[in-house]
C-alpha cells in the first residue's frame, strides 16, 4: 500500500491526495448500489394525494391511476400530469423543494451534533496543546489521540453524552488508544473515508461511528406509513412500518436497501480499508443519537436553545467483508 497525505474538502465532500489524485468517498461508493429515488414521480403523487384523489402508483411504468370524486379512474403518465390536467394545492416543484429543505435541516442538525461531539473530546487537546504521531501503519491525518482515561475526563463529554463517554472509557480501560476523525484510504482503489473514532490496540481495532437519523434504525427495507394531518397540509409518519424487501444492486443484491444495512456497509468498508494496512478488525459499533422532534419534525429545544436528543443507542454491526470486497474491486 502506498502512503500519501489525504486532504478533505468538507464543502464539496471531496477527498484528494498530495499528488492531486481524486478519491471516491466511502459513502459515494456505496450509494452507487442504491436504487435512485424517483423524485419527479413521488412529488407528483404527493401533490395529487394532498387533493384527496384516489390513486394507484405504477413505478415501473412511471404512471399513476387517478380517480376524481366518482368519475371513472384512468392511468396517466408523468408528462401529461406535469402539464397540469389536475388541480393541486402545491406543485411538484414546491414539494421537491420542501424535501430538499428538510434534508438540509437534517444534515445541518447531524453536522452540528458531530461537531459538538468532536469539540467535546478535543477540549483537552486544545487546552494542553498536546501533539502525537500515529503508528506507522495508520494514516497520519488525525485530530486527537487519547491514551488514558484521565485525558478523556478533561472533556465535557461525560455531561451531555454519558453513554458515549462510558463506551470510550471502556475501550481505553481495555488498552485501546482512541483516534478521532481518522481518515482511511486505499491508494490503489482511490477510495477514502473518515471514521468518527478508531480504537487501536497493537494491530487490533474497533470502529465507533455515530449517526443522527430522526427515525429508529431499521435493518430491513421498508417505510413508515404516512397519514395526512387534520388540515391535509402535512403528511406525518405513523407507527406502522411497511416492509418492502427492496434490495441493493448487484453484486450485493442479497442485502436489504435500508439505512441499517447501508451503515453496516459503510463501517465495513472503513474496516476493510484499515485491514489493507495490516490491522485486524475486532468489532464495529454504530452509535445512534436520535433527535427529539415533534410530529411536524420541529426540534424540541433544550435550555441552551439547541435540539435535544434521546440517549445514545448502540448496535454491534456485522463486518460484511466479502460484500465490500465485491464493491471495492468493481
Amino acid at each position: 500500500m502506498k502512503k500519501v497525505k489525504i486532504l478533505f474538502d468538507p464543502i464539496q465532500h471531496k477527498y484528494t491526495d498530495d499528488e492531486g489524485n481524486v478519491y471516491t468517498s466511502v459513502t459515494t461508493k456505496i450509494k452507487e448500489f442504491e436504487e435512485e429515488y424517483d423524485n419527479e414521480f413521488w412529488a407528483m403523487y404527493r401533490a395529487l394525494d394532498q387533493m384527496g384523489y384516489k390513486l394507484r402508483p405504477d413505478t415501473n411504468k412511471r404512471m399513476i391511476w387517478v380517480q376524481v370524486d366518482k368519475q371513472p379512474g384512468n392511468w396517466y403518465g408523468l408528462k401529461e400530469l406535469y402539464n397540469g390536467i389536475f388541480r393541486t394545492y402545491k406543485t411538484p416543484e414546491v414539494i421537491k423543494q420542501e424535501w430538499i429543505d428538510g434534508a438540509k435541516q437534517s444534515t445541518d442538525r447531524g453536522n452540528e451534533k458531530h461537531n459538538a461531539l468532536e469539540d467535546a473530546i478535543n477540549t483537552w487537546f486544545v487546552s494542553t496543546g498536546k501533539s502525537y504521531s500515529t503508528p506507522s501503519n495508520i494514516e497520519q491525518n488525525f485530530k486527537f489521540k487519547i491514551l488514558n482515561e484521565e485525558e478523556l475526563k478533561n472533556s465535557p463529554l461525560s455531561l451531555f453524552e454519558p453513554e458515549i463517554y462510558t463506551t470510550l472509557t471502556n475501550a481505553i480501560k481495555a488498552g485501546f488508544v482512541l483516534y478521532a476523525e481518522q481518515r482511511v484510504y486505499s491508494y490503489e482503489h482511490k477510495v477514502s473515508g473518515t471514521i468518527d473514532v478508531l480504537a487501536v490496540r497493537g494491530k487490533e481495532f474497533y470502529i465507533i461511528d455515530w449517526k443522527t437519523n430522526k427515525n429508529e434504525l431499521k435493518f430491513e427495507a421498508g417505510y413508515y406509513k404516512k397519514a395526512w394531518d387534520a388540515n391535509r397540509q402535512a403528511k406525518l409518519n405513523t407507527s406502522e412500518f411497511i416492509i418492502t424487501d427492496k434490495r441493493l444492486k448487484a453484486p450485493v443484491n442479497d442485502l436489504q436497501n435500508c439505512k441499517g444495512v447501508l451503515y453496516t456497509l459503510q463501517l465495513s468498508m472503513y474496516a476493510y480499508l484499515c485491514e489493507l494496512w495490516g490491522l485486524e478488525c475486532k468489532g464495529l459499533i454504530l452509535c445512534h443519537i436520535r433527535p427529539m422532534l415533534n410530529k411536524y419534525d420541529e426540534e424540541i429545544l433544550g435550555l441552551d436553545g439547541k435540539c435535544k436528543f434521546y440517549p445514545a443507542q448502540f448496535y454491534n454491526i456485522s463486518y460484511l467483508k466479502s460484500h465490500v470486497h465485491k464493491i471495492i474491486n468493481i
